[in-house]
């Protein structure tokens, strides 16, 4: 075998080793029926698919955030293919849309933090914290925070999450919404990662 061979054989089998690593374990559907549909719909047009469903990429994650006060973010991680990965952050406030950051990774060397950290946090498959969660549960209900919306393809598998107000929960009500600590901690390694204030 030659030197170039054992290589390629290497590269091929890093690749498909870390895109193994995403994984959505339970497929849910993708709702678009609520007032926030319209906004996501709105914030998917800055993406080359306008909709997760119809996105030609291997690897297509959009966490849609929402603040009380009317700011609108959207965080895309995806791929076209097995050599590259895009992180993006785009910024929609007071009817003008923006990027805010903007990265290319190459999936084999060594900028594969953002697969790292989805894995690490395996947010693909954490509960929902949502209305039901939070009365079902008997928590207080906050108003004035933060929604996240999660659509995301693997492949051929999708699914949608919902995060109401995580980072509030997870500073004060951590044992009973084990869901919000890694989604919060998922969301600050990003910023650290891109060197962007997402909140």
């Amino acid at each position: 075998m030659t030197k170039q061979s054992s290589i390629l054989i290497i590269l091929t089998f890093l690749s498909l080793s870390v895109f193994g690593q995403l994984k959505i374990n339970k497929a849910r559907p993708i709702p678009f029926s609520s007032q926030f549909d319209s906004i996501r719909i709105h914030l998917s047009k800055l993406c080359l698919s306008n909709l997760v469903t119809e996105s030609k990429a291997n690897v297509d994650i959009r966490i849609y955030r929402f603040m009380a006060f009317g700011d609108k973010k959207l965080i895309r991680i995806s791929t076209l293919n097995k050599d590259n990965l895009f992180l993006e952050i785009f910024s929609v406030a007071n009817y003008a849309d923006s990027i805010i950051y903007d990265k290319k990774f190459d999936s084999w060397g060594a900028d594969l933090k953002s697969k790292d950290i989805i894995s690490k946090y395996n947010v693909l498959n954490l509960p929902d914290l949502d209305y039901d969660f939070i009365t079902s549960n008997q928590l207080a209900t906050v108003n004035d925070g933060n929604v996240y919306y999660v659509e995301a393809k693997i492949g051929k598998d999708f699914t949608f999450l919902t995060f109401e107000n995580p980072e509030i929960y997870a500073k004060h009500f951590s044992e009973k919404v084990p869901q919000a600590d890694p989604f919060v901690k998922f969301i600050s390694d990003i910023e650290k990662l891109t060197n962007t204030k997402i909140h």
